[in-house]
């Protein structure tokens, strides 16, 4: 997409940064993600921040993924994310033919991402705890 994402510890509530950087009339954006979290949060992570490049850009100078803003932005974002993550088709297709545990591993997200995605297509997969 050709914005570049950069790994840096962060405070452990801050997942990710979407900072705008300006080189005379042009602004390029870049995404910092916390290298202190899993490899799946980090993609959820950068899928979240690609969420507010696309969605919100222009709204504001920067934006940041952190556990305690949940806005109305950071909900959209997150929307984006799952479904860029774990797209609709492809999470009922593979729900028919494997458990949880499976799907998790297939789409390479948490467990609590994909049962809030689960959750938000109506599938029930063998092996979910609630």
């Amino acid at each position: 997409m050709g914005i570049p994402v950069v790994g840096t510890r962060l405070s452990e509530n801050l997942s990710g940064l979407l900072l705008p950087e300006t080189y005379g009339n042009e602004t390029r954006y870049v995404i910092l993600v916390n290298t202190r979290h899993s490899r799946e949060r980090q993609r959820f992570s950068i899928a979240h921040e690609l969420g507010h490049f696309y969605l919100h850009r222009g709204l504001q100078l920067a934006f940041t993924s952190h556990s305690k803003h949940r806005g109305r932005l950071e909900r959209e974002a997150d929307r984006f994310a799952a479904e860029l993550l774990m797209p609709e088709a492809d999470v009922k297709l593979a729900a028919a033919f494997t458990h949880f545990n499976g799907l998790v591993q297939i789409f390479e997200v948490s467990a609590t991402a994909m049962r809030r995605r689960l959750l938000e297509l109506g599938i029930t997969a063998k092996g979910v705890i609630a």
